[in-house]
C-alpha cells in the first residue's frame, strides 16, 4: 500500500531582501496574485507571507561575493556554521555541507524549489551543495527552526531551499577567474620554524586558481505556455599548499608549564625513524644524524618530530561538472507536467603527509644485519645475534614516497517528473516521482600494506650459495618462499631506505561505493473559503494543504581485497565491510491557515497556521510531528510571529548498519605521560587502572604530540530517532513613514532529544579516570602490550553511535535592510544606497552528553569538546552605492565574535589543563570590496577582493583543534584561511 500512494511538497519560494520579511512568489519566481506558496508552508493561497522566519540571499548578492562554492555564500550567514568543505583534508568526503545552528549537518534539510535534495555520498548521507548549479539560482531561503510538519524528516535545525531560475528565455554564458594572495609575514609561526630547521615562505604567494565556465539556455514555449531551460557547467580549481603560509610553516603545540609558549610540534612518526623500545613501552629514541648513521639517540619531540604541514592542501585541487534541464507545459489549467534533470561530476583529492608505520609494534629478530651493534644491543640485549625477537613500536614517516593521495569522485544524478494544476477555483494539486542517485569512487594512493611491512623489516643475511645476494641481507620471507617480491626496509639507517623498498610497500586501495533516494508524492491545495468556510471577521477564507509521501533511501558499499584485509597503515589496519542497508517511511500530512480577523482597528491581519505529519518508518517505528504558529500586525507597519513546532530526525542508513571503522580522534589520553609524584596528568594509579592501565605501564604510556588518538565507531540498529521542540517568536517591521526600510528580529529556541551521536573519544577517557563508572571504561581497550591508545591498532576507545542526550540552542537573528535613493536628499542624481544587515546573538549552545550527567555550554567557546568556534555574535552587513555613470560598488564587513578554549570553563564537563596561547581566540573582521557594471544592456562584468585587508586566520595549537574541522592550525572553513580572495568576471545575455 505504501508504494502506491504518492506525494511531496508544493514547489515553494519566498522572496525577500536578505534577512527581511519574506514576500510571497510563485514556484516560477515570477510576481503572482494568484496560487502562491511560501518556503516554510505548502498552503497556496493569495498573499500569504511567512510566518516563519526567513533570510534570503539573492542572485546579486551570490554574484557580489564572488564565491565559486555555495558553501562559501551559506557560511556567511551567521546561523550557519562550518561543515565538510573544499579546506577540510584529513578527514575529507569530498562534499559541501549546511550546518544551520550548529546543530550538525544532519539536521538541517536541503531543498531544491522545495523539494528534497538526495545524500550526496555514501561517507556521509547528508546533502551535498556541490550539485547545486550557481548559474541557476535567484535566491536561496533559510527557514529557521524545525520544519518537519511541511517538510519531514532532517528539518531539526531549519531548512535551506534553493530556488532555480525556471523562466529563463534567452542564451546567457558566463566565465570567471579567481585565485588567492597573501603577503607571508607572521611573527609568530615563521620564527619558530626557523629555528627548527624548517622551510619557511617568504614575500607574496598566489594559488588556489580557480575557473568557473556556465552557460544556460531558456526558450519559452507558446507565449509562455511552457518553458524548456537547459544548462551546463564547468569549474576547477588548483590546490594550495600549506607550506605556501608562513603561519603553517610547521604544526603548532604549545610548551612550558601551563603551556604559554608556542612552539613547532609534529608528529611522532618522523623521519629518520623514531622507536620504543621493549614493545613500546620503554626508551623512545630515534636515528642520530650526526652521528654513524645507524646509531641511536634519545628522541626529543621538540627537536626530532616530523613537520607534516607542507606537504599538506589547505585547498583540496578539484574539478567539477553540472548540467541538467528544467522543463514544464501548461496543456491546460488543470493539467501542466514538468520535468527536472540534473547530474553533477566532482572529482576532488586530498593530499596528506606521508604514509608509513605508525607506531605499530613488530617483532625485530635479533639477527638482523641491517642493525648495528649498538641498535642490536639497545633491542635485544643478551640475546644480540640469536634468532630471538623483540618488540619495537615503530615510527617512520615514508617521506622517500611522498604524500598520500585521497582520490574521491562523486557523479550525482536527480530526475523528478510530476504535474500539478488547478482543480477547479478551490483546490490545487501536484503529484511526482523523484530519484536521487549518488555513486562514490575512492582510491587511496601511496599508503603502506602492514603485511608488507612486517616482511621488509624480518631480514636476515642470505646463505645460499650461488645467489646473486648471496651474503647480503634479505627478506626472510623470500628464502623462505613466502614472499620472492620483498625488498628489506632499512628504517635503522639514516638515508638507508632505497626506492625499490618504498615501490613493494606502496600500495593503493580502492572501494566504491552509492545512495539512493526514491521518493513518490501528491499533495492538495485547497481555498475552503470557496465554500464559505471563513470567520466572520476575516476577508478570507481558511486554507488547507493535505498529502501523503513515501520515500526509500539505500545505501550500499564494496570494498577491494587491500580494505577488507585491513592492510593500510594509514588506516591504522581498519578492516572494512561491504554494506548494504535501506529504510522506507510512509507519511500523511495536513496543514492548515486560518485568517481570524482582517482589516480591522488594531488588526490589520491575524491568523492562526496550523500543521500535523505522521510518519511510518520501516526501521524506527512511527513518529508525529506538528506545528503551531500566530501572525499578528496592528497596521501595516509592524507584524509580530511566533511558532512551535515539534520535529524529528529519523536516523539514516549509515547510522543504523555501517560496520565499525576507526576514524580516530583528536585529544588527550589522561593516563599518558610520565608520573610526577605518584601521578600521571594529576592522576593517581588507581584511576589509571579503571580506565585499563596496569601498574607496569602506568608512568610510561607514551602521549602523542598530535594528540591523535584510536576509536572504533559504527552503525547501531536499534536507534530511535531524534525529537526536537522549537520556539520561534519575533517581529517585521516595514515602517511606511521610512520607505525602503526593513527590520526583523526573531528569537529561536531548539532543543533536540535523544540525540543520535558518538559520545566522544575525551569524555570516555575522563568520565572513566575521574568515575571509574564502568559504562565508560568498559569503552576503554588499552593495548595488552603498552597501554597505549595510539601505538599500534590494538589500544582504542569504542564509541558506537548511540541515542546519547540532548542539544539545545537559543538566540536571536537580526535583520536591517535599507534603501535610500540620494536624490531624495537632495543629493542629486548620484544613484542610490543599499544596505543590509544580518547578525546572530548566540543566547546558549548546551549539549548534555548522556541522560544525567549534566549539560555544558559551548556558547562562546571551541576546542576538543565544543569543536569549531561558537562566538556569542556574528554578523555581516552589505553596503552598496548604485551609480547612474559607471556600475555598482558593494562594500561588505563579516565579523565573528571572540571565543575562549572550553578547557578554560570552569564546568566540569570542560575543564582541563589550558595551553594558554589557546585561552582565547579574538574576534575577526573581514572587509569584501566588490564592483559589478553592466556594458550595453548584455554585458556584466565584476571584480572584488574578499578578506581585502588579508587578514591571517587565528592560530591554535594542535592540541586545540577538533580533528576533522581543524586544519592547518586554524578553523579553515570558519576563518578565510588563504588570505585575499581576488575574483574577475564577466556575464553574456542575449
Amino acid at each position: 500500500m505504501k508504494k502506491s500512494v504518492l506525494s511531496l511538497m508544493l514547489a515553494s519560494a519566498t522572496v525577500a531582501i536578505p534577512g527581511g520579511p519574506a514576500w510571497a512568489q510563485d514556484e516560477d519566481g515570477a510576481a503572482s496574485t494568484s496560487s502562491i506558496v511560501v518556503t516554510g508552508s505548502r498552503i497556496r493561497q493569495p498573499g500569504l507571507s511567512a510566518l516563519s522566519p526567513v533570510t534570503t540571499v539573492g542572485e546579486e548578492d551570490i554574484k557580489l561575493t564572488g564565491a565559486m562554492r555555495i558553501e562559501d555564500v551559506v557560511n556567511t550567514l551567521p546561523a550557519f556554521t562550518a561543515g565538510q568543505g573544499a579546506f577540510i583534508g584529513g578527514q575529507a568526503t569530498g562534499t559541501a555541507n549546511a550546518n544551520l545552528r550548529n546543530l550538525g549537518s544532519t539536521r538541517t534539510l536541503v531543498l531544491i524549489d522545495g523539494k528534497r535534495l538526495m545524500p550526496g555520498s555514501p561517507m556521509a548521507l547528508v546533502p551535498d551543495l556541490n550539485f547545486i548549479p550557481g548559474n541557476m539560482i535567484r535566491r536561496v531561503d533559510v527557514v529557521t527552526g524545525g520544519a518537519s510538519a511541511v517538510y519531514g524528516s532532517d528539518a531539526v535545525a531549519g531548512v535551506v531551499n534553493f530556488i532555480m531560475d525556471r523562466r529563463f528565455e534567452g542564451v546567457q554564458i558566463s566565465a570567471q577567474h579567481s585565485f588567492y594572495q597573501h603577503n607571508n609575514r607572521d611573527s609568530i609561526v615563521a620564527p619558530l620554524a626557523r629555528a627548527a630547521g624548517y622551510d619557511v615562505p617568504t614575500g607574496s604567494v598566489t594559488d588556489g586558481h580557480g575557473l568557473d565556465l556556465s552557460a544556460k539556455i531558456g526558450i519559452n514555449l507558446e507565449g509562455g505556455r511552457g518553458n524548456i531551460t537547459v544548462y551546463g557547467g564547468y569549474r576547477k580549481l588548483d590546490a594550495s599548499f600549506q607550506g605556501n603560509r608562513d603561519y603553517v610553516a610547521c604544526a603548532l603545540g604549545a610548551t612550558g608549564p601551563t603551556g604559554s609558549t608556542h612552539a613547532c610540534l609534529g608528529s611522532s612518526t618522523t623521519s629518520p625513524a623514531r622507536f620504543v623500545l621493549n614493545s613500546g613501552s620503554g626508551a623512545e629514541v630515534t636515528l642520530d644524524p650526526a652521528g654513524e648513521g645507524n646509531s641511536f639517540r634519545p628522541y626529543n619531540v621538540l627537536r626530532d618530530s616530523y613537520n607534516y604541514t607542507p606537504i599538506n592542501y589547505f585547498q583540496r585541487p578539484d574539478r567539477r561538472y553540472t548540467m541538467g534541464a528544467f522543463a514544464s507545459y501548461e496543456v491546460s489549467k488543470a493539467f501542466v507536467p514538468y520535468l527536472d534533470v540534473m547530474y553533477m561530476d566532482d572529482r576532488t583529492v586530498a593530499q596528506l603527509a606521508p604514509s608509513g608505520i605508525f607506531g605499530q609494534i613488530f617483532q625485530i629478530n635479533c639477527n638482523n644485519p641491517l642493525l648495528s651493534a649498538s641498535q642490536m644491543s639497545a633491542i635485544c640485549g643478551a640475546a644480540s645475534g640469536t634468532s630471538a625477537t623483540r618488540g619495537v613500536s615503530i615510527g617512520k614517516r615514508n617521506v622517500e614516497g611522498g604524500g598520500r593521495l585521497d582520490d574521491l569522485r562523486h557523479q550525482s544524478y536527480r530526475i523528478v517528473a510530476g504535474a500539478r494544476g488547478d482543480l477547479g477555483d478551490a483546490w490545487s494539486y501536484d503529484v511526482y516521482g523523484q530519484f536521487g542517485l549518488t555513486t562514490l569512487t575512492e582510491m587511496f594512493q601511496r599508503d603502506f600494506a602492514l603485511s608488507r611491512i612486517g616482511r621488509a623489516l624480518n631480514v636476515v643475511t642470505d646463505t645460499r650459495p650461488g645467489s646473486a645476494t648471496f651474503g647480503s641481507p634479505v627478506c626472510a620471507a623470500v628464502l623462505n618462499g613466502v614472499d620472492p617480491n620483498c625488498v628489506p626496509y632499512n628504517v635503522w639507517s639514516v638515508n638507508g631506505v632505497t626506492p625499490q623498498a618504498v615501490n613493494y610497500l606502496q600500495i593503493a586501495a580502492f572501494w566504491t561505493g552509492d545512495t539512493k533516494e526514491k521518493v513518490a508524492g501528491l499533495s492538495f491545495s485547497g481555498d475552503l473559503g470557496k465554500y464559505g468556510v471563513q470567520l466572520p471577521w476575516a476577508e478570507n477564507g481558511v486554507s488547507v494543504a493535505l498529502g501523503a509521501e513515501y520515500r526509500e533511501e539505500s545505501l550500499s558499499s564494496r570494498f577491494d581485497e587491500t580494505f577488507r584485509n585491513g592492510e593500510l597503515a594509514g588506516q591504522n589496519g581498519s578492516r572494512r565491510v561491504n554494506m548494504d542497508g535501506k529504510f522506507d517511511v510512509f507519511e500523511l500530512f495536513g496543514e492548515a491557515n486560518v485568517p481570524i480577523v482582517e482589516e480591522r482597528p488594531l488588526f490589520h491581519s491575524l491568523s492562526l497556521n496550523m500543521g500535523y505529519r505522521f510518519s511510518e518508518y520501516s526501521t524506527a517505528g512511527s513518529t508525529h510531528t506538528f506545528k503551531i504558529g500566530g501572525d499578528w500586525a496592528p497596521s501595516r507597519d509592524i507584524r509580530f510571529r511566533a511558532g512551535y513546532n515539534k520535529a524529528v530526525r529519523a536516523p539514516n542508513v549509515s547510522e543504523l548498519f555501517s560496520p565499525l571503522g576507526a576514524p580516530g580522534f583528536t585529544g588527550t589520553d589522561p593516563c599518558a605521560g610520565p608520573a610526577v609524584d605518584g601521578r600521571v596528568n594529576g592522576y593517581t594509579f588507581a584511576q589509571c587502572a579503571a580506565s585499563g592501565v596496569t601498574q607496569a605501564q602506568f608512568g610510561t604510556i607514551i602521549a602523542n604530540p598530535a594528540g591523535q588518538y584510536n576509536s572504533r565507531t559504527g552503525g547501531n540498529p536499534g536507534l530511535r530517532p531524534e525529537t526536537a521542540y522549537t520556539w520561534t517568536a519575533g517581529f517585521v517591521a516595514t515602517p511606511t513613514f521610512l520607505p525602503g526600510l526593513s527590520i526583523t528580529a526573531d528569537y529561536f529556541n531548539i532543543r533536540v532529544e535523544d540525540t543520535i551521536d558518538v559520545i566522544g573519544g575525551n569524555l570516555i577517557l575522563r568520565q572513566c579516570v575521574q568515575t571509574a563508572d564502568p559504562f565508560y571504561c568498559d569503552l576503554v581497550l588499552r593495548s595488552p602490550v603498552n597501554g597505549s591508545i595510539y601505538l599500534g591498532n590494538d589500544g582504542y576507545v569504542l564509541d558506537i553511535r548511540r541515542n546519547t542526550g540532548s542539544k539545545s540552542t537559543s538566540g536571536i537573528d537580526l535583520s536591517v535592510d535599507y534603501r535610500l535613493a540620494l536624490d531624495e536628499v537632495g543629493l542629486g542624481n548620484v544613484g542610490s544606497l543599499s544596505m543590509s544587515f544580518n547578525g546572530t546573538w548566540l543566547g546558549s549552545l548546551k549539549t548534555e552528553p548522556l541522560p544525567g550527567l549534566g549539560t555544558y555550554e559551548c556558547k562562546g567557546y571551541f576546542g576538543l569538546t565544543c569543536g569549531v568556534p561558537s562566538p556569542e555574535w556574528r554578523h555581516r552587513a552589505r553596503l552598496v552605492w548604485a551609480t547612474p555613470w559607471v556600475g555598482d560598488f558593494s562594500l561588505n564587513w563579516r565579523y565573528i565574535g571572540a571565543v575562549t578554549v572550553d578547557r578554560a570553563s570552569s564546568d566540569p564537563l570542560l575543564t582541563g589543563r589550558v595551553a594558554e596561547v589557546d585561552r582565547r581566540v579574538g574576534d575577526r573582521h573581514y572587509f569584501d570590496l566588490a564592483y559589478s557594471t553592466n556594458v550595453a544592456g548584455q554585458f556584466n562584468l565584476r571584480a572584488g577582493v574578499n578578506n581585502l585587508f588579508d587578514k591571517a586566520p587565528p592560530l591554535i595549537s594542535t592540541s586545540s583543534l577538533t580533528g576533522v574541522l581543524g586544519n592547518g592550525n586554524t578553523y579553515p572553513q570558519v576563518y578565510d584561511p588563504l588570505g585575499r580572495y581576488i575574483y574577475v568576471g564577466a556575464t553574456v545575455t542575449f
